[in-house]
């Protein structure tokens, strides 16, 4: 028991002589928790990048695509004239083509074309307020009154 008591004792005087822990100033805190929603939103960002997609999902849709473009004509082509079978087969061709090609894009939203993330412009957004939080925060300004 008196080993228990001297342990304790001495815990209790490590934390009297110990520095007590700083205060976070308003502007610590908040820097500190955009701090965290920009990393929590790099990391989602990364994984997104990194995780492969399928390819059997889209070769599947590739294929019964190819396989209702070319069989759609011959089904309705008994029923209506070929002057309305044609541009008929020829629209839905068209989206299901236009859904292959978005599902191509999506899957791939971190590249460099037209129709990709505009990841510098995004970057470059992070940069200024993040320098006007740096800023704000060595001069110790109140924070302002848009958050």
């Amino acid at each position: 028991d008196t080993w228990r008591a001297d342990s304790a004792d001495g815990a209790r005087e490590q934390q009297a002589t110990a520095a007590p822990a700083p205060r976070l100033g308003l502007w610590e805190i908040a820097v500190d928790e955009q701090l965290k929603a920009l990393v929590d939103a790099l990391g989602g960002s990364e994984r997104i990048a990194r995780t492969p997609m399928p390819r059997g999902p889209h070769a599947m849709l590739r294929v019964f695509s190819a396989v209702w473009i070319f069989t759609f004509p011959l089904a309705i082509s008994d029923e209506y004239p070929w002057f309305v079978a044609v541009p008929v087969c020829a629209v839905l061709a068209l989206i299901l083509l236009k859904a292959d090609d978005m599902a191509i894009r999506l899957g791939e939203p971190f590249g460099s074309g037209r129709h990709d993330l505009p990841l510098e412009g995004v970057c470059a957004t992070c940069e200024v307020v993040l320098l006007e939080i740096a800023t704000r925060a060595s001069a110790k300004d109140p924070l302002p009154s848009t958050w």
